[in-house]
């Protein structure tokens, strides 16, 4: 991408939230691309030419820094990013379908875009009562001003315990993201569920239905995406 990006995939869904609590202005808008010029270099070996086209081709209509910084639903939830995403996937699958095993397992394999970055758009443009959900969550953990060490415990529950987080945990499940810490997501939930409850639940059961019908327990799943407290993780 065009900024150096670090964070684990398994937090990657808020983790631009996060990020967005230290945040300034936003920046002009900036198309997304998945390998900039200064990333071809790095690319598996004997990578096909057409496939490294693909994987570095920009994603026009999508804001970088609204799809994985600085919650902006305006520059992002009502343009054609989604049509432009899924066009560029439909061109690595096609361009890099003899390179799969080149690919795999890293981040750049066209089943893990596909979940990366339509996760990173559901997400971006999760709402509740007409609320965007990370500006939403940005704004409350900002206010929150919790230490590096904090905990879910010491999230308020009046952020936690939200329809949002729910929102947000269904879409983590609908696109689950390549090598997660199983054991951390669910230790995680476990302390979700401890802390919200019956209304948590209740939550899940809603809002997995609008997230193409999973299950409570697959709501669960990647509880600690949605949390977004790095040192969890």
């Amino acid at each position: 991408m065009a900024r150096s990006r670090s964070r684990s995939p398994v937090i990657a869904l808020l983790a631009a939230i996060v990020l967005a609590c230290l945040a300034g202005a936003v920046s002009a808008a900036t198309p997304t691309v998945i390998v900039p010029e200064s990333g071809l270099a790095a690319l598996p070996a004997g990578l096909s030419a057409k496939c490294r086209a693909a994987l570095s081709s920009p994603i026009a209509s999508c804001d970088e820094d609204a799809l994985f910084f600085t919650p902006n639903p305006a520059k992002l939830c009502g343009t054609k990013c989604l049509d432009d995403i899924n066009a560029f996937l439909d061109t690595a699958k096609s361009q890099c379908a003899g390179d799969l095993a080149k690919l795999y397992p890293t981040s750049l394999h066209p089943d893990a875009l596909a979940n990366y970055l339509r996760r990173s758009f559901a997400a971006s443009c999760a709402a509740s009562d007409s609320a965007n959900c990370e500006v939403t969550i940005s704004a409350r953990l900002k206010a929150a001003n919790l230490p590096a060490t904090a905990d879910v415990a010491a999230v308020p529950k009046s952020t936690l315990c939200t329809d949002c987080v729910s929102k947000l945990m269904a879409v983590a499940s609908q696109y689950p993201l390549p090598n997660g810490n199983d054991a951390t997501e669910k230790r995680v939930e476990a302390q979700v569920d401890s802390v919200c409850s019956g209304k948590y639940a209740a939550l899940s059961v809603k809002n997995s239905a609008a997230a193409a019908g999973l299950s409570t327990s697959h709501v669960l799943t990647g509880a600690a995406v949605v949390v977004g407290l790095s040192n969890l993780l």
